[in-house]
């Protein structure tokens, strides 16, 4: 089983937790909503536990009614939005171990903010890619024609086919299990374990750009 760890209060012995994973993910739509439902269904088999913000959390149609009631017309989109913004990034985001971002185009504004925001938290970022469409490259590029902005937000990149087949899953869920919390991607020693060389091994990043990446990171140390 994947797993966390907490000490007991009592004993000091250690208690295991089910890893726990925020799911980024645009849900405005029967697609978006369907596909997020069906990966966080197959996480949860492998006994993930998972937060999903369209499941865990609130729907603005569903909110702005109960809310209806209780504030004015005027303050209702102010209140909504308020509600909804510290739920997902105050509570289920911060609560989390890794975060799953589903980053298929076009990129969801919300979805960019949650990856740099678990990022400045030193929580992990696996990347979900399965779009054909790439705007800044190609398809067969090692971060898939995505922009990269959001790709050096990402810890691990999965680049998987439309349809996410038994083995690109099961690298997803290795992914998520091998990321190690807090790393800085400056690379050994100061962060032995980082994925990116990972990447970079495996042939899906090029060396160049992972230098000049840590050349910016070191500048802004």
């Amino acid at each position: 089983m994947p797993t966390g760890s907490a000490s007991g209060s009592d004993s000091g012995s250690e208690v295991t937790m089910p890893l726990s994973i925020y799911f980024a993910a645009a849900l405005f739509n029967a697609r978006e909503t369907v596909f997020n439902y069906e990966l966080v269904e197959r996480l949860e088999r492998r006994r993930f536990f998972v937060r999903l913000p369209q499941r865990d959390g609130f729907e603005f149609g569903a909110l702005r009614k109960m809310l209806s009631e209780e504030v004015s017309s005027r303050e209702l989109a102010a209140a909504v939005e308020v509600i909804i913004y510290t739920l997902d990034m105050g509570v289920f985001l911060t609560r989390s171990d890794t975060v799953v971002a589903v980053l298929d185009e076009p990129p969801d504004e919300g979805v960019l903010i949650e990856i740099a925001f678990a990022r400045q938290l030193g929580i992990p970022v696996v990347g979900v890619r399965t779009d054909v469409r790439a705007p800044f490259g190609k398809v067969e590029d090692p971060l898939g024609g995505i922009h990269f902005f959001a790709a050096f937000q990402c810890t691990d990149f999965i680049m998987a086919s439309p349809i996410l087949t038994s083995k690109q899953f099961d690298d997803l869920a290795a992914a998520i299990e091998d990321c190690p919390r807090g790393c800085g991607h400056l690379g050994p020693p100061a962060d032995p374990e980082c994925a990116l060389d990972v990447l970079v091994a495996e042939g899906k990043l090029r060396p160049g750009r992972l230098a000049a990446l840590r050349r910016v990171l070191v500048a802004l140390a």
